[in-house]
């Protein structure tokens, strides 16, 4: 009989996320101390948070707390999910809309409502008044979502410092509404995967407090995919004269290593992947064999340290042609301020919503395979599928020490995907431990199948450049410590999970494929004196 050798998802989650939450709300002392703050909560990428608010957290506040009105505020549309606060909230007896007139209708009919909207929309004044109206009317709470964003530092003061780069203007405006919501409720909650210095208390004004402990790696090895990082030269030093004569060296891509590099990217990492679980389909007929990329690039304001977008749509058609797609494959999706929408590899253009792309990236049967993002991919996109991201883009702030906002970029890549399509959600509760230890039994296929297919769906490459002030170096180093596992970390308990003890040479405990299995493959695979893992897999390389 297999043992778990971790706590179940569920277990770590409430552990680490929603125990903390919930204890806090009950503790009328501790509310009492930290009612002028906002109450910081923190977890890595693709740990729960979202769901946890809607199903857990959200409900706690409505049952037992008497609130009527909880606002969910997000820096972008693509941060909410509406069906799954719809079905949450059908679960739990809440309603949720985005509309403020809605809101408003629904609360004096005695409904309790989740109102989810962007920072630009509450703070139209319209808007804005209406909610100042309501949250003086009824018990409110807010969640700010991506609180790095919009919420990350309060005063222009501390800018620099907290967010890396400065800005001749900064107003506050989240902050300040967030001051006035706090003289109504306490009940004001920050979520981010990555709080920032005056979120931690490192500088500025003490207006935050963080109010759990994060969850180390080693408690949450299946709960994400795997890493893997490569980095690649990315910048030449040049020495440019100003009008009046003085001389100044600056950092500029280098172009012709970037597009050889998302060449590399594509032909040795995401083809090579899909290719594989084209062939392990033939052997389980549950894989999907889907995945996609994204592509980190620059707009009209950072041409000098990136790829424009527009180049690397042009590039990639090309490339993808080469490659044998098909012209009328709307293979490649664009998510930018200005642009949403698919690129078909004759160039013609078809827009499209920030749900809409996201759903043909998730879907097996769209085209869609390539993101391309120059502001965006920060945070909201959900993608389970991503096999990698290849940035073209060279991140430079000031402050070398804030990486925050390149953590962001890089945790898109973490949600998981054991390659199975929706089983690991329908039948094991998105426990991929549980998956590991039963998948093989409950569907007849071969252990072996079933590791190659993990290990080619769950893991991801980030490749990027180097930087002057080694910004995406530090931001790799801290995410490989803190947020996933790497590849290399989990493949032995990953092998004492998924294959029997007597799977392995006793002699040197290299994994053993016994005979039947090479039957079974009809002698596919090469055949030898010993059979051995290594050989299988390099009989399945590309």
């Amino acid at each position: 009989m297999k043992i778990r050798t971790q706590k179940s998802p569920n277990e770590i989650r409430n552990q680490y996320l929603y125990k903390p939450f919930i204890d806090f709300i009950n503790n009328k002392k501790d509310r009492d101390k930290r009612k002028d703050k906002i109450k910081i909560f923190q977890a890595r990428t693709g740990f729960g948070k979202t769901y946890g608010s809607q199903n857990i957290l959200m409900p706690e506040l409505f049952n037992s707390h008497g609130v009527n009105l909880i606002v969910y505020a997000v820096p972008n549309t693509e941060n909410i999910d509406p069906i799954s606060f719809k079905l949450a909230g059908k679960n739990y007896g809440y309603i949720f809309t985005s509309n403020v007139l809605e809101l408003k209708s629904l609360l004096a009919k005695g409904a309790r409502v989740v109102f989810g909207a962007t920072h630009s929309y509450i703070n139209v004044k319209k808007n804005r008044n209406i909610l100042e109206e309501l949250i003086k009317k009824y018990k409110s709470s807010w969640f700010v979502e991506e609180c790095h964003s919009w919420l990350g530092v309060t005063e222009h003061q501390f800018y620099e410092e907290v967010m890396g780069y400065n800005t001749p203007v900064y107003q506050g405006t989240v902050w300040k509404l967030a001051e006035l919501v706090l003289k109504n409720t306490d009940l004001v909650f920050g979520i981010t995967a990555t709080p920032t210095k005056q979120h931690r208390g490192v500088c500025g004004t003490l207006k935050f407090e963080v109010m759990n402990k994060w969850c180390p790696i080693k408690d949450s090895l299946f709960l994400t995919k795997w890493g893997t990082y490569l980095q690649y030269k990315g910048y030449d030093i040049k020495t440019v004269i100003s009008n009046r004569g003085k001389s100044d060296s600056i950092a500029v891509i280098d172009e012709n290593s970037a597009k050889s590099n998302l060449r590399k990217y594509i032909t040795e990492w995401h083809l090579p992947n899909v290719q594989k679980l084209v062939k392990f389909s033939k052997y389980d007929k549950n894989i999907v064999t889907k995945l996609t990329s994204m592509i980190l690039c620059g707009g009209d304001n950072n041409t000098r340290l990136s790829l424009h977008l527009d180049n690397v749509i042009e590039y990639l058609i090309e490339f993808l042609l080469k490659n044998n797609y098909l012209t009328s494959m709307q293979s490649i999706a664009v998510m930018r301020d200005n642009q949403k929408g698919f690129y078909d590899l004759c160039g013609n253009f078809e827009k499209a919503t920030d749900e809409e792309i996201i759903d043909a990236l998730n879907d097996p049967d769209e085209d869609a395979e390539f993101l391309l993002v120059n502001n965006k991919g920060s945070a909201g996109i959900n993608v389970h599928n991503l096999t990698g991201t290849c940035s073209l883009k060279i991140r430079n702030p000031k402050k070398k020490d804030v990486t925050e906002l390149s953590r962001q970029k890089i945790g898109r890549l973490s949600r998981l995907n054991s390659g199975h399509g929706h089983i690991l959600r329908n039948k094991y509760d998105m426990d991929l431990e549980l998956m590991m230890m039963n998948y093989c039994d409950d569907f007849g296929v071969d252990p072996h199948i079933f590791y190659q297919t993990l290990m080619t769906a769950n893991v991801f490459q980030f490749r990027y450049p180097s930087t002057p002030g080694d910004q995406w170096e530090r931001a790799t180093e801290e995410f490989d410590e803190k947020y996933t596992a790497s590849k290399e970390m989990v493949d032995p308990v990953v092998k004492s999970i998924i294959f029997d003890d007597d799977e392995y040479c006793p002699a040197c405990g290299q994994l053993l494929l016994h005979k039947d299995v090479v039957n079974k493959f009809d002698g596919k695979f090469i055949k030898f004196d010993e059979f051995n893992f290594d050989k299988i897999q390099e009989s399945l390389e590309v």
